[in-house]
């Protein structure tokens, strides 16, 4: 955690994360909001069920991205791209609205673990590998019950509130993604060159 690499690799964990866990759990009330009279357990099961699919297909495909763009510059793309997604979800007005922006998500979102891991195999050191990925769970863990907490909070200024609480979440991660990026150039990270190049 004393690393800046790492420690902007963890609190990115911490805010993507977040995000996720305050957004995805009100998804299906809105949903439920915008579907009127109709079926909104199947609108709700289908959408989720691409959104799931389509970050399955996404996902091999931003770890080969990561490999060739570099994965601070995949994060830098990604994690702004979910806060804007995020404040359109908010403002969404019907369910094709919604199913459009919840498929947009996808991508980023699928891009931001893999990109995340990649840039930690690059700037730790092998044998310190396995102990730092293995501390990884500590903040999504963390995310998983401040995310919720700030979104149910959020619902006080009506629905949109939950999706602008995480697209500010989104946006932090954006901020940190900067960063994480400079902390890993080899001009400034305090690992050997041949690691963090």
């Amino acid at each position: 955690a004393t690393v800046p690499p790492i420690r902007w690799n963890f609190l990115a964990w911490f805010l993507i994360f977040a995000g996720m866990a305050a957004m995805d759990p009100f998804i299906p009330v809105l949903v439920d909001s915008l579907a009127g009279g109709a079926d909104s357990a199947t609108v709700i099961g289908t959408l989720l069920a691409a959104y799931g699919l389509l970050m399955g297909v996404a996902t091999p495909i931003a770890g080969r991205l990561a490999d060739r763009l570099g994965a601070e510059r995949i994060f830098l793309l990604a994690a702004p791209a979910l806060a804007l997604i995020s404040v359109g979800i908010g403002m969404a007005w019907s369910i094709p609205m919604l199913a459009v922006l919840v498929m947009m998500r996808a991508i980023p979102q699928a891009s931001t673990a893999v990109v995340l891991y990649s840039h930690l195999a690059k700037v730790v050191p092998v044998r310190y590998r396995g102990p730092v990925v293995s501390l990884t769970p500590m903040p999504r863990n963390i995310a998983w019950f401040v995310g919720p907490g700030l979104a149910a909070a959020a619902t006080g200024f009506g629905l949109a509130g939950v999706f602008f609480v995480a697209a500010a979440l989104f946006g932090g991660a954006g901020i940190v993604a900067v960063l994480m990026s400079r902390a890993s150039k080899p001009a400034y990270c305090p690992l050997p060159r041949p690691i963090c190049a």
